[in-house]
């Protein structure tokens, strides 16, 4: 780790900013390793790059497909939703028949058939 110190012997007198260093030599680094022998053992081998950003023919197919996705999806939600009411609809219908039936069977047969009142008694 680089200290106070070290910053301002590297700066150079009359800048605005005098602790701000413009150049470090790095001419010996096994005199560096004899300062501080855990700098060197924890700078990584690799360092990590950002990516750059995609360029504007990328981002318009990345958003394109994102939009193609989207709308599938949405579609395929509406289906759900509309096969659900659908399914929902018929089941009503098949209780409603089903109370029709069961109303019909509690009466007694005599009112249940029409030709008592077509022979006028």
């Amino acid at each position: 780790m680089i200290g106070a110190d070290t910053i301002l012997l590297g700066s150079k007198p009359g800048t605005a900013l005098p602790w701000r260093v413009i150049h470090l030599s790095t001419s010996k680094p096994s005199s560096l390793s004899n300062r501080c022998p855990t700098l060197l053992a924890s700078t990584p081998t690799t360092t990590k790059t950002r990516r750059p950003r995609a360029g504007k023919k990328r981002r318009i197919a990345i958003r394109k497909k994102y939009a193609a996705i989207t709308a599938q999806a949405e579609t395929e939600r509406e289906k759900r939703t509309r096969r659900n009411r659908e399914k929902k609809v018929k089941k009503k219908e098949r209780e409603k028949l089903k109370k029709q039936e069961i109303s019909k069977d509690a009466m007694p047969s005599s009112t249940n058939d029409l030709t008592w009142r077509k022979a006028g008694v």
